[in-house]
């Protein structure tokens, strides 16, 4: 979503298996773990060495090489990262990947929201539920995470209504299923907000970028 004004961060928070930077196709090097290297001496001089800048405008924070040196990244490291790049950016979006390790746990506590994105199908709905049950035991807020359905227009046969009803929220934003657009965008390394910004499914992710930003929801970022 474009938002010139503003600074935005992309988080790979899969520190083991990310794959930001070839989905955005970005050929630089410079990772977490370089942060990692030189922690002694973190502060934002060395954090913004270590962004990457996409063709979006986008500050991007790329996960580890490799399996071996994501598992050097800590949840005290993330937590410090972080507290500097709050205070560098307007807005922080991080990847994370679908597991509750302290690294992950900790992203989670430190996020405003949680993007909790499904489709509609049974086994989605159940893991949904169940986030959605650990999210009420770690204390957040019910509002602190919000339903994303992905593949919307597929037809599942299982009514939109029931599962807000089954999981008690509502579904903030309902993704077209557009697997050809999505496939380019990926194998390409160009997102579709930039390719094909008049899609069904950019238009989508536009409203949710107008919804999470709203005047009322930046209080809390």
């Amino acid at each position: 979503h474009q938002a010139p004004d503003r600074e935005v961060c992309l988080v790979d928070g899969n520190l083991l298996y990310g794959d930001v930077g070839v989905m955005m196709n970005i050929t630089e090097n410079k990772t977490i773990a370089d942060i990692i290297r030189n922690f002694h001496t973190l502060d934002r001089d060395l954090i913004s060495e270590i962004l990457v800048t996409h063709s979006s405008g986008v500050k991007v924070l790329l996960a580890p090489p490799d399996p071996q040196a994501g598992e050097q990244v800590t949840s005290e490291h993330m937590r410090q990262i972080l507290n500097h790049l709050h205070a560098m950016m307007d807005y922080i979006i991080i990847d994370t990947r679908p597991s509750f390790d302290d690294v992950t746990l900790t992203l989670l506590d430190l996020s405003d929201r949680i993007l909790l994105t499904m489709t509609l199908e049974l086994t989605a709905i159940k893991g949904a539920k169940l986030y959605l049950e650990l999210g009420d035991l770690l204390g957040y807020d019910s509002e602190k995470i919000l339903l994303l359905l992905n593949r919307a227009t597929v037809q599942a046969g299982i009514p939109i209504a029931d599962v807000e009803t089954s999981l008690k929220g509502q579904v903030v934003a309902k993704f077209p299923d557009d697997p050809m657009l999505v496939l380019r965008a990926i194998n390409e390394g160009v997102p579709f907000m930039q390719s094909a910004p008049n899609s069904a499914l950019a238009q989508e992710i536009a409203s949710l970028a107008s919804h999470l930003t709203r005047p009322e929801a930046e209080e809390d970022v």
